[in-house]
């Protein structure tokens, strides 16, 4: 176990976190080792290793970030983005993101049916899935207060009607060739690519930029995995594989429950962006029979779905959830420097595509698709 902690754990103090920030890595380090059962840890770390803990304890450092930025972030209503004009007399501007809403609630809602009808969720977790659906407009206070977006909602609303990708991916269009043709595959993608380019350039201005940036793109990421599918289509086509197995994309990229080791079930969503792309070539295999491939796989779900949930339900020292005594005790500068040292930028991918590139890309997405027509995988 010591030889475990004590591999690369110096490594991390050269990097250019703020002093604050270095104590929290700690924090969240020691508590890897001190506050799940030995052999657990033991199993996830041990070699053969898919993620090595230092690796870990910094996307966990990422999700508390995350989850401090949008407890804290201020909120207002849509009225504060789009300012009345009296030469807009139709509101046209404010119809176009209330349709975007609408557009996007209709997907929550579809998501909330499919995860609250999996048996192996409990009631508790289906309470807390409650915030996908529509605020109840019902109630005069809500009515009066109308929904309230920050400005990272605004921005997600404002990506999906000026990024056509999304769309694409979310309607399940860009699987078909009859609905996106390769030539409107690649203006999508180089499109996202430019954007992408923005995104980086607004990074560099500020500590709030930086955070903005960073999280905006790992939640793109998440949500739509562009950039591995971009990868695990070019790896197929150089080990000329045909066929991803199912269950091992989606213990990569979306929400699951399984069976822990530890024992009961863990639902969170899989979303560790970097890490997931260092793994590909050793989840993704053409041979149903390779045992270390769904070995490792289980490792990897352990770590990226089982180890965080634990961690974003554990409660501190001092009372309370840890997430939260994190958010109480870090700034925007804090999770400024943090994401100076890990990159999420690091992620995208200067992109060349070739048209059996294309085809993986297409089965992929229809793979991950639960909305929209069965895909169509013809070239």
């Amino acid at each position: 176990m010591d030889d475990i902690k004590n591999q690369e754990y110096e490594e991390v103090f050269e990097s250019k976190y703020t002093p604050k920030m270095e104590l929290m890595y700690d924090d969240v380090f020691h508590a890897l080792f001190q506050c799940f059962p030995q052999e657990h840890i033991e199993f996830l770390f041990s070699p053969p290793m898919i993620i090595h803990p230092v690796m870990y304890v910094e996307y966990v450092l990422l999700e508390f970030i995350k989850y401090a930025y949008f407890e804290t972030v201020e909120k207002f209503p849509l009225r504060h983005f789009i300012p009345y004009s009296s030469s807009d007399d139709n509101h046209s501007e404010r119809m176009r993101y209330a349709r975007s809403l609408k557009y996007t609630q209709k997907y929550k809602d579809i998501t909330y049916q499919l995860l609250i009808e999996n048996e192996d969720i409990n009631s508790e977790q289906k309470k807390e899935l409650e915030v996908l659906l529509k605020k109840d407009m019902s109630d005069i206070h809500n009515r009066l207060e109308g929904y309230k977006l920050s400005e990272m909602d605004f921005f997600e609303h404002t990506n999906i009607q000026e990024l056509g990708i999304i769309k694409s991916i979310v309607e399940n269009r860009i699987s078909s060739t009859k609905k996106v043709s390769n030539a409107c595959f690649l203006d999508l993608f180089d499109a996202y690519d430019r954007w992408v380019g923005n995104l980086i350039e607004r990074s560099r201005k500020s500590d709030e930029d930086m955070v903005f940036a960073s999280i905006a793109f790992f939640t793109l990421e998440w949500k739509y995995s562009m950039e591995l599918i971009y990868l695990v289509a070019g790896y197929m086509e150089e080990r000329q594989i045909e066929e991803v197995d199912y269950y091992t994309l989606l213990g990569l990229t979306r929400s699951i429950v399984f069976d822990s080791r530890l024992g009961g079930k863990i639902s969170h969503d899989s979303r560790m962006i970097k890490e997931r792309q260092y793994v590909i070539e050793d989840l993704i295999t053409n041979d149903k029979s390779n045992t270390m491939a769904w070995f490792l796989r289980d490792k990897y779900v352990e770590i990226a779905v089982g180890l965080t949930g634990l961690f974003h339900n554990m409660t501190s020292t001092e009372g309370g959830l840890y997430k939260d005594w994190f958010k109480n005790n870090t700034t925007m500068e804090d999770w400024a420097s943090f994401f100076e040292d890990y990159d999420v930028f690091s992620c995208w991918h200067e992109k060349t595509w070739t048209n059996k590139k294309i085809r993986n890309a297409r089965k992929l997405f229809g793979m991950l698709s639960p909305f929209g027509e069965n895909p169509d995988f013809r070239a």
